[in-house]
């Protein structure tokens, strides 16, 4: 549960952070006739993503055996790279995201294209909306109580909105880079836990050494949290 509220905390406060951003930008530039259709753009991506979680879960549930193992596994080593690298993606696109978001909302909307809003707001959300779902199913096969994730996902939706309209309303100063940056912390030591988890169910059809899991774990937890937070104490210092 507690893996879920933070994945989804985590996801969604980025999608809220971009989505509060473009109706900033449509309310000063007098374009709040297209709001309707970047809901529309944001109700879609959750439908999609919602769709595609369901889907995902029955297609899993339904497999038995070698299968099943190779498909929980995958899926919990396919978390940590995606996870891994949308970390290190979004440190990069930090500095210039909200500038290339402001032209591309500038484009849409001085064209008048409610088609060209609704996609921008779409793609926001669906990126993180698949992410969230992908983490989502790792953490149901790798915790023995699958059923609390949805709790904890809900739970983290809920922060994030709540997060994106403080930064819409201008009420509340929050410290995204720090609190992104302690947030990418708890991500780490997640992935961890995953890696060794999904190494564990390979190692179930695959002669892998005893102690591969937990090598794994080690080597990624100590390479992955000196590239991240090199910078940033060297920044500090």
């Amino acid at each position: 549960m507690i893996d879920s509220l933070v994945v989804t905390l985590r996801e969604g406060t980025e999608a809220a952070i971009l989505l509060a951003a473009i109706f900033s930008y449509l309310k000063r530039g007098q374009y709040q006739r297209l709001w309707s259709y970047a809901w529309g753009g944001v109700l879609a991506a959750l439908l999609v993503s919602a769709g595609a979680g369901i889907v995902l879960y029955r297609l899993l549930g339904g497999l038995h055996g070698t299968a099943e193992v190779v498909v929980s596994g995958g899926t919990m080593l396919l978390a940590v790279g995606v996870l891994t690298w949308a970390m290190f993606f979004m440190r990069s696109q930090a500095k210039n995201r909200g500038a290339a978001l402001r032209q591309q909302v500038d484009a849409a909307a001085e064209a008048g294209s409610a088609l060209g809003v609704s996609a921008l707001t779409f793609l926001t959300v669906v990126r993180e909306g698949l992410e969230t779902v992908l983490f989502s199913l790792a953490g149901m096969a790798a915790v023995a109580q699958p059923a609390l994730v949805p709790l904890g996902a809900l739970l983290g939706g809920v922060g994030a909105f709540l997060i994106g309209y403080a930064i819409y309303r201008g009420s509340h100063r929050i410290p995204l880079g720090s609190f992104f940056n302690v947030v990418s912390g708890v991500f780490i030591l997640m992935a961890t836990v995953m890696l060794s988890e999904g190494v564990e169910e390979i190692g179930t059809i695959l002669p892998l050494a005893e102690a591969a899991p937990e090598v794994a774990a080690i080597v990624y937890l100590v390479c992955v949290s000196t590239a991240y937070y090199r910078p940033l104490v060297r920044r500090a210092l």
